[in-house]
Parts: structure tokens; C-alpha cells; sequence
């Protein structure tokens, strides 16, 4: 597992939303492992914001929209919200979907899965991109994601074949000083602060 995407998961198809949104992610994630869903602001994520979606997980596969992006109800003619996730995808696709929305949830875990159309499971049209984000509970109960086609599909599949990439997630590492640089030696090591304290008694 690598921290940031790697050459071979970021391919020439990937969308520049996909990018967007996935650096907006990380940006506002910090050192922890999660961002927490009430630091999400719609207006910093313009690029991606018409692809872009957030959705609750309601039980064990079952999750569903809470906001969604002009571009995906577009792709179903209706508002998306209040809808599955899966209500993008064909039949077919919605049992593998699942299995790649639950680890989402559980790891916690970054997720990105290349997209196909129905009649052609082999051919990449677009990316969905699944960030979890923690809920006012403090429970991964959320996710941000956006699904980014550059070829026209009503109903989405997973390419057949094609890389998933699935990234546990940890807090960040910060690098750790030296020692000899935690504590300077002779003339040039600072002194303690003084405080100066006043009694008045």
C-alpha cells in the first residue's frame, strides 16, 4: 500500500475530477485517518462538484445519497437523492458493487473502480471514486465519491479485468526529527522561557 496513488493507478483515463476530489479529500483530512463530513464545503470542490456525491451507509449494503451532482442525475434522468448507489449500476454489477462499498466503511479505505458500460465490460468509460468520511457520531457512516464518465452510459459495470484500487487507511506518518536535532548542544541551545510571575499579596 502506498500513501499517494501510484503511476499504474493513475492512468491516462483518470479524470480530472477524480483528481480534484481526491486531493480536496486529503487536504482537508490533515494527519488523521478521516475527514469528518461536516468539514466537507461544496465550495471548494468546483471541478469535481457536478460528478461529485455523498452518501450514508444505512445497514450492511445498503447505502444511499444524500447529495448528488447535476452530471449523475443526468445519467438516471431523476434526482439522485434518497436513491441506493447502486440505482447506477445494472443488476449484474450490484453484487460486486457491494463488495467494494462495504471495505469503504470497515477499513476504512480509499476505493477507485474503472468503469464500464453494460454491453461492454471490458472497455473503460469512467471512474468512481469512494472517500469515507466520519459521521457527527464518529462512526464511518459516509462516504464522498464521484463517478466521472468520458463516454455517455445509463447503467454503469465494473471493467472486467481492470485495476481496483483499495487503500487501507492509517493516520499520515509525520517525519520524525533526529535526536542530535531535538537537542542542540553548547552556546546555541535555546534557553527555557521565562515567565514572569507577579504576587500582589
Amino acid at each position: 500500500m502506498s500513501q499517494f496513488p501510484s503511476d499504474r493507478t493513475l492512468s491516462a483515463h483518470r479524470p480530472q475530477a477524480i483528481t480534484a476530489l481526491e486531493r480536496y479529500w486529503r487536504q482537508i483530512r490533515g494527519a488523521r485517518i478521516l475527514p469528518v463530513r461536516s468539514e466537507v464545503d461544496p465550495s471548494q470542490i468546483d471541478t469535481a462538484l457536478p460528478h461529485a456525491f455523498i452518501a450514508e451507509r444505512l445497514a450492511p449494503g445498503v447505502t444511499r445519497m444524500r447529495a448528488c451532482g447535476q452530471r449523475l442525475n443526468d445519467m438516471i434522468h431523476a434526482d439522485g437523492r434518497g436513491m441506493p448507489l447502486s440505482k447506477f449500476f445494472t443488476l449484474g454489477a450490484r453484487s460486486e458493487l457491494v463488495a467494494e462499498v462495504e471495505p469503504v466503511f470497515n477499513g476504512p479505505a480509499l476505493v477507485e473502480i474503472p468503469l464500464a458500460a453494460e454491453l461492454d465490460a471490458d472497455r473503460e468509460i469512467g471512474r468512481l471514486l469512494l472517500l469515507p468520511l466520519e459521521g457527527a457520531n464518529g462512526v464511518v457512516d459516509r462516504l464522498m465519491g464521484a463517478i466521472v464518465m468520458h463516454t455517455p452510459a445509463r447503467r454503469l459495470a465494473i471493467r472486467r479485468d481492470g485495476f481496483i484500487r483499495r487503500e487501507i487507511l492509517a493516520p499520515v506518518a509525520r517525519p520524525a526529527l533526529p535526536f542530535d536535532d531535538m537537542k542542540e548542544k553548547g552556546p546555541q541551545r535555546p534557553r527555557p522561557a521565562l515567565r514572569l510571575v507577579v504576587s500582589n499579596d
